[in-house]
């Protein structure tokens, strides 16, 4: 994934075979376009594009659902094909979304690390950590996060189980 920053845009850069390209601008709205170049989809979403600019959003690879983490409202999911909100989840303060297979782990600001399915949004499972200052995907079945009880822990992804 690639990141532009641009006046009053924020694009996204994938390498996906159905989805090339995202494109946030300050009001919201979101662009998706193919391998082609072909704009596939736009939509108003609940975005922000200071919030999401940190990290960008997770789009599934196969092009289905995109997912927006708002810093007031919670986790947002979006069906591309649709072009409509298919669930959402919060309040809560998302600050980084990491998409596993079949799964979201969601860092939440003061809260912890939060597991949930892809396609609901039901809660899978919790650890919590109140004070997270690094949470860090080492490798595709590796989280780093903490401290926990003054340690950083090692997770297996995408079971949450500390290694």
């Amino acid at each position: 994934m690639r990141i532009e920053f641009l006046p009053r845009l924020l694009r996204i850069h994938y390498q996906y075979e159905n989805v090339k390209t995202i494109e946030y601008d300050v009001d919201g709205y979101l662009t998706v376009y193919n391998r082609d170049d072909k704009k596939v989809a736009e939509f108003k979403t609940v975005s922000s594009i200071a919030y999401n600019a940190q990290y960008g959003t997770p789009i599934t690879e196969d092009g289905q659902f995109v997912f927006i983490g708002t810093w007031e409202r919670g986790l947002f999911c979006y069906s591309i094909k649709d072009q409509q909100l298919v669930w959402k989840q919060g309040p809560g303060r998302v600050r980084q979304i990491l998409l596993m297979d079949s799964c979201l782990i969601v860092e939440m600001a003061q809260r912890g690390i939060y597991k949930r399915d892809v396609k609901t949004g039901e809660l899978l499972q919790v650890l919590k950590m109140p004070s997270i200052d690094r949470f860090s995907q080492l490798s595709e079945s590796e989280l780093l996060a903490g401290p926990l009880r003054g340690k950083y822990i090692h997770y297996h992804l995408p079971s949450l189980q500390p290694k």
